[in-house]
């Protein structure tokens, strides 16, 4: 737990309703000023040279730098700046980086998006209806994930004991987020974990009757929420056997049995080709909400790096219509079996629509790009 989050545990009740005020009005103060990076290295997918400029937290900046970069990139510090100055600082280092990403409040995406910028939140959360439509029951993916629950003869087990969930923690949940995510990963103490909901338990699933993997289950107003997965040690080969799909199957079926009608997913990250949100899409989960921060993005040259970026890493803009797919491509028109496949790929229910953004002619300004709504939304 950080000092701060200590500090304000021990402020009277009776004195919150005045301190949390001000800590709020000094957070958002926080976010008004930012410390501005440019960073250069090879674009992951094209392997070209691409320099952008960045203001993110240290786990903002380890996963984008994954999706942009191939290899280590260079940093050079360019101080802070007001967010209401960041065009004009920026102005005379465009010719030299062709984005700016930067991290912002919600309250701000509407001010971002009025100067040019793609608001994205940093996570999304989402919901399943139990039990699966059968649909999703008898895809490959799911089919397979049954088979290797016969081959490995997994069952499961729950438990609402504090030592059972420390014993979760400690020895599946932590090694899992570090091989799993590594410096990307958000990682709660234990006695977050526990008071997240008003109410948990923990499923574990068994193989020759040793616990090799685990869940935690939370209850609130909503429902069940799939909170959080661990594999007992990070062991790669249980990962590689597909263990952590097999938790999420017999956890429907334990909620299932219990008489429940949904299920959340938690939060993942709101860009479409991440491993995570690739998975609950195939579970067909409906988006339900966003994150109270993202990233806001602006494009200042589309150059053959940024270009490819953009096309191969698709996300889920957050606009004041709603939450959209923003989806690149430098084809003059979109054929219908590609509108389909590209449905079957991105669309999730509670999204506003797919949204095909196209890269401008030479010499055509940035802000002339418009983005245009595919005419099917489901597959």
């Amino acid at each position: 737990m950080s000092i701060l989050r200590t500090l304000h545990t021990r402020v009277p009740s009776r004195l919150r309703r005045v301190v949390d005020p001000l800590a709020d009005c000094a957070h958002l103060l926080q976010h008004l000023r930012v410390e501005l990076w440019s960073v250069s290295g090879q674009e992951k997918q094209s392997g070209l040279p691409l320099s952008i400029l960045c203001a993110v937290n240290k786990q903002e900046k380890h996963y984008l730098y994954h999706l942009l970069f191939s290899s280590v990139a260079s940093e050079r510090k360019l101080g802070p700046v007001w967010l209401s100055a960041l065009d004009r600082k920026t102005e005379g280092l465009a010719a030299d980086h062709s984005l700016i990403i930067v991290q912002v409040r919600k309250p701000q995406f509407a001010a971002m998006r009025e100067r040019g910028y793609l608001t994205i939140p940093s996570w999304v959360k989402g919901s399943v209806a139990l039990p699966l439509d059968p649909k999703v029951l008898h895809s490959r993916s799911v089919q397979s994930d049954f088979k290797k629950m016969r081959q490995l003869g997994l069952e499961y087990e729950t438990t609402r004991k504090a030592e059972d969930l420390e014993a979760f923690y400690r020895h599946m949940y932590v090694p899992y987020m570090q091989l799993a995510h590594g410096e990307t990963a958000y990682i709660e103490t234990c006695g977050e974990l526990g008071r997240a909901f008003r109410d948990w338990e923990i499923l574990f699933v068994k193989k020759d009757g040793e616990r090799i993997a685990g869940k935690f289950i939370g209850y609130g107003d909503n429902g069940p929420s799939l909170y959080r997965v661990g594999i007992r040690g990070g062991d790669r080969q249980y990962i590689k056997d597909r263990v952590v799909s097999c938790v999420y199957q017999l956890s429907f079926q334990y909620l299932t049995e219990r008489g429940f009608k949904n299920a959340e997913l938690a939060w993942s990250r709101s860009f479409l080709n991440d491993g995570v949100l690739r998975y609950k899409q195939k579970l067909s989960q409906g988006i339900t909400g966003s994150s109270p921060s993202g990233l806001a993005l602006k494009v200042m040259s589309y150059t053959p790096a940024t270009q490819s970026f953009l096309r191969n890493n698709p996300f889920i803009s957050e606009t004041a219509a709603g939450l959209r797919g923003v989806i690149f491509r430098d084809v003059a028109a979109i054929t219908d079996p590609e509108i389909k496949q590209i449905n079957k790929d991105y669309w999730h229910p509670g999204l506003q629509g797919l949204y095909i953004h196209r890269f401008p002619e030479a010499g055509v300004p940035c802000e002339q790009l418009t983005g245009e709504l595919l005419p099917l939304l489901a597959n």
